[in-house]
């Protein structure tokens, strides 16, 4: 996708807060063992007009939970992280592209579909 090393800096970074704040409402979440069955919640990383980092988890039939909202710069300066927190899925659907809000560019990356398709140890 030819994202900056930021970008993929910054996305790993919070995938493994979010991994955390994961295994509190899905009891034994981990990214490399809970998105490989057929029964695996649907993951997906979504970046927001090239600036903001957002989760969407999808589990059966229910709605997808908004994840985050963290920019990539709040990550890069070194300050205090910001919390990985449920986006009010409300006041998050206006503008172009999501839920998210995007105003102008979307990347939407699917990691259940990453992890399946990884050949088994």
């Amino acid at each position: 996708m030819m994202l900056p090393v930021a970008a993929t800096g910054a996305i790993i970074h919070v995938m493994r807060r979010l991994e955390a704040r994961l295994s509190d409402e899905l009891q034994g979440f981990s990214l490399v063992t809970s998105l490989t069955s057929a029964a695996a919640p649907d993951l997906r990383v979504i970046i927001s007009d090239g600036r903001r980092i957002f989760f969407s988890l999808g589990q059966g039939a229910t709605a997808p939970k908004l994840f985050g909202g963290v920019t990539i710069d709040e990550l890069s300066s070194g300050g205090d992280e910001p919390p990985i927190a449920v986006v009010d899925g409300q006041t998050a659907r206006r503008g172009f592209g999501g839920p998210e809000g995007s105003s102008f560019a979307r990347s939407e990356i699917s990691l259940t579909a990453i992890a399946r398709s990884l050949p088994l140890a």
